[in-house]
């Protein structure tokens, strides 16, 4: 009588270690893929919470917006409530703002600007600074690539403002910022104004 052989055939065994790759594969490539969600997850809330911030911060400005003239470096009339430069990539007007040493809200001057691939807002000390070196910079969005400013003057969009003698004295009726980041992510913030005529 032939006694029967205990343990696993080689067939067996070939099968059994092919199995357990398939699932080490599977389970690597499942904890992989959610390792990489969760990465992505929390980029994009991050994201989405620097857009916020920046949003915030910028409607907050229109929403105080102020249609007063601002003066040039001499303290003469620019005869310009605000300064849009889509080639200089600026755009520059008076709004009203937190004082440093107190709560009341005060007219000041602000810039937003590109520098080094991040978007700033500088808060001049006043309306019509005398020194143009007394400022405040505030970092508002970081990795920027390019950056898209217009303004509407109720029939089209402009990219430069004001463009004649009558819009010196007018705010523009919105003004749209494109912007992109890292060259992929790209949002539009599009800011009605509600002064139309120099105070």
């Amino acid at each position: 009588m032939n006694k029967l052989q205990k343990g696993f055939t080689l067939i067996e065994l070939i099968i059994s270690i092919t199995l357990l790759s398939l699932i080490t594969i599977i389970t690597t490539s499942i904890l992989q893929n959610s390792i990489i969600q969760r990465n992505l997850y929390i980029e994009n809330s991050d994201n989405l919470e620097n857009y916020n911030s920046f949003f915030g911060i910028f409607r907050d400005d229109f929403r105080l917006i102020q249609n007063v003239d601002m003066l040039n470096v001499d303290g003469a009339s620019s005869f310009k409530t605000l300064i849009l430069n889509d080639d200089e990539k600026q755009l520059s007007f008076i709004t009203k703002s937190f004082s440093n040493t107190d709560l009341e809200l005060r007219n000041v001057r602000v810039l937003y600007f590109i520098e080094n691939g991040q978007l700033y807002r500088r808060q001049y000390k006043s309306i019509n600074p005398a020194d143009f070196n007394d400022y405040l910079d505030t970092l508002v969005l970081k990795e920027v690539t390019d950056i898209q400013l217009k303004a509407h003057n109720k029939q089209r969009w402009l990219n430069i403002w004001p463009y004649d003698e009558v819009s010196k004295r007018r705010l523009p009726h919105a003004v749209s910022l494109i912007i992109s980041q890292r060259q992929k992510d790209v949002f539009e913030i599009i800011l009605a104004t509600d002064n139309d005529n120099v105070f």
